[in-house]
């Protein structure tokens, strides 16, 4: 678990406010261990540092021979989940938004794989002594799709917007103003100091989109409260309307399948993208994405399962790794409807997770590749509390807590008790299989659990958003810090129709100054407390059943993929300098 916390050891950097920050591009990564890490094998990454180096990190011994960067050809990368209403990450979560978004959009930060800031719009950025400020110097040279300049304005802009319609409302919420002295200077105003709010300025959570393409429908939606109006502008979908910021101009969307094909902008302002084109395609069957790696349809993907590993790896055309997307910190659980009449009760959600056998699942049905999880934050992260109640298997124990809660067993064990299960269409192994197994635990108490399978993912939001589902399998981000992909889930006030925010309709005041006060704590060991106590009370509630980690790993063509996206956030970051080999 020490070597695992490395890979969120960036936060501790995050909690310190610094000083003048800057740094150099990125480095690519390196191809990869190509075989299968399991949960007792964690790659460590370096503890970052706020300096830039000249290092490259080299050896003295011979260099490998250096390819020459090829231009042109056609990126394919292939995601499970596909974006619905809006490819603008300022409006929604997750990898369906995410992937395409940090192509088409920049952002004012980029994270290198050790979880290192480094220049992107910004060009340089800074806090005040305070912590309640931080200005952005924004790269002059940058201009949109269109070839209006990104001005400091637009950066105020896209806060704005994300404080309206993101589902992470914490993300920004100490940002009370932004000051745009020049167009190319923003200062951030806060209220508190915010120790996520670098990490915040990331490629898919703080795409900065142009106030002349969206301000006014954005301005006619926030007067008349109606932000669903906005959410449905062409501009978020339309090749016609859409402007970004980013390497890659969108020239097709098809709702109907969710493929995004996007050009390389030639006025990028870091330079034209090494490809002409990258084109996303939605595949949920691992197989059929495993054929198309192997036919060389798909150059870049990403498998969760155990079976599709192993036969990734047995491809020898294929890099396996888990480089590539750690600033996720994924949590698989199962979630509760608070406003269920049945679930409410306390004793019933816990009951639940007695007849569940966390063992199993994580050591037999996963092979032991994800780590067990007992809280909403990553067993990765510095501020995890394994020490918080895990409801290890004891149907003894969850017998007596339903037959306390009115649901006693009838003589054939039946206790007349019926929920329904919902479970996100994709990672099939740590969803769907893991719903029916639950369905199975599930019935050795006497319960009985009515699975409802999605056919999409648009389908399941449908479910989630309006909280019109009993229990869901559920694949939560952490986003590398609690303040932006945990908090979001506690709040009262983020008790709203929309995916991925408050949906289990959770209420706890305590709980929530708790996490009110970590976002708002510099100090590491006192950051850490807090969350112990949080973690506590959450598990004590219990409005999900955390269960165990979503491994990330990276699968792509190795001779044909130079430069792979390798950073913490993988596919989620600008991939204008990938390249294609011959």
């Amino acid at each position: 678990m020490k070597n695992l916390r490395l890979l969120f050891a960036s936060l501790l950097a995050f909690a310190v406010i610094a000083a003048a920050c800057s740094g150099s591009d990125s480095a690519s990564g390196d191809d990869g261990d190509t075989s299968v890490t399991t949960a007792a094998e964690p790659e460590a990454i370096p503890t970052p540092t706020n300096e830039s180096s000249d290092d490259d990190g080299g050896d003295d011994g011979e260099d490998e021979p250096v390819q020459e960067v090829r231009q042109g050809g056609t990126l394919v990368v292939a995601n499970q989940t596909a974006a619905s209403a809006s490819l603008i990450g300022n409006t929604g979560s997750g990898t369906g938004i995410g992937y395409p978004s940090a192509q088409l959009f920049a952002s004012p930060l980029l994270f290198d794989e050790n979880y290192q800031p480094q220049p992107y719009l910004a060009d340089s950025w800074s806090f005040a002594d305070d912590g309640l400020s931080l200005t952005l110097n924004l790269n002059p040279d940058a201009v949109f799709h269109d070839g209006v300049p990104v001005k400091s304005s637009d950066v105020a802009f896209s806060i704005r917007m994300n404080q309206a319609l993101h589902p992470f409302k914490p993300m920004f919420a100490p940002v009370e103003s932004v000051d745009t002295p020049d167009d190319n200077t923003a200062v951030l105003n806060l209220s508190a100091p915010h120790p996520a709010l670098l990490i915040a300025m990331s490629p898919a959570l703080l795409p900065i989109v142009p106030e002349h393409v969206y301000g006014e429908a954005f301005e006619g939606a926030s007067a008349e409260d109606n932000y669903a109006s906005f959410r449905g502008f062409a501009g978020m979908t339309d090749p016609d309307v859409l402007v970004g910021s980013g390497p890659f101009s969108l020239t097709e969307f098809d709702s109907s399948t969710g493929l995004v094909r996007m050009a390389a902008f030639e006025d990028f302002f870091l330079g034209r993208a090494n490809v002409d084109e990258i084109v996303i395609q939605i595949i949920q069957d691992p197989n059929t994405t495993l054929v198309a790696l192997e036919a060389e349809e798909v150059h870049i993907a990403n498998l969760q399962g155990v079976a599709d590993l192993e036969r990734a790896n047995g491809i020898d055309l294929l890099t396996v790794t888990p480089q590539g997307g750690e600033g996720i910190g994924a949590v698989v659980s199962m979630q509760y409807n608070l406003e269920d009449e049945v679930l409410q009760d306390k004793n019933v959600r816990k009951a639940l997770a007695y007849a569940i056998d966390t063992d199993f699942i994580v050591n037999t049905l996963h092979a032991g590749l994800p780590f067990r999880a007992k809280s909403p934050i990553h067993p990765g992260s510095p501020f995890y509390d394994d020490s918080v109640e895990g409801y290890d298997l004891d149907l003894a124990k969850a017998g007596e807590l339903l037959d306390a809660a009115g649901y006693e067993a009838d003589g054939d064990g039946n206790r007349g008790l019926t929920l329904t299960m919902d479970y996100i269409p994709t990672a099939q192994d740590y969803q769907k299989n893991l719903a029916e197994y639950i369905k199975s635990a599930l019935g050795e108490i006497g319960v009985e659990i009515e699975i409802r399978a999605s056919p999409d993912f648009p389908t399941y939001l449908g479910y989630l958003a309006p909280r019109n589902y009993d229990l869901t399998m559920q694949i939560l981000f952490m986003w590398a810090d609690p303040v932006i992909g945990v908090h979001r889930s506690f709040q009262e006030a983020n008790i709203v129709p929309v995916p991925f925010a408050n949906n289990s309709a959770y209420i706890n005041p305590e709980v929530e100054a708790i996490l009110d006060e970590a976002g708002q704590t510099i100090d590491v060991a006192a950051r850490t407390a807090l969350y112990a106590e949080a973690q506590a009370a959450l598990a004590d509630d219990l409005p999900f059943y955390w269960i165990e980690t979503l491994p990330t790993n990276t699968v792509y063509n190795t001779a044909k993929v130079q430069n792979p996206p390798l950073t913490i956030w993988g596919a989620m970051s600008p991939m204008h300098e990938v390249w294609i080999a011959e």
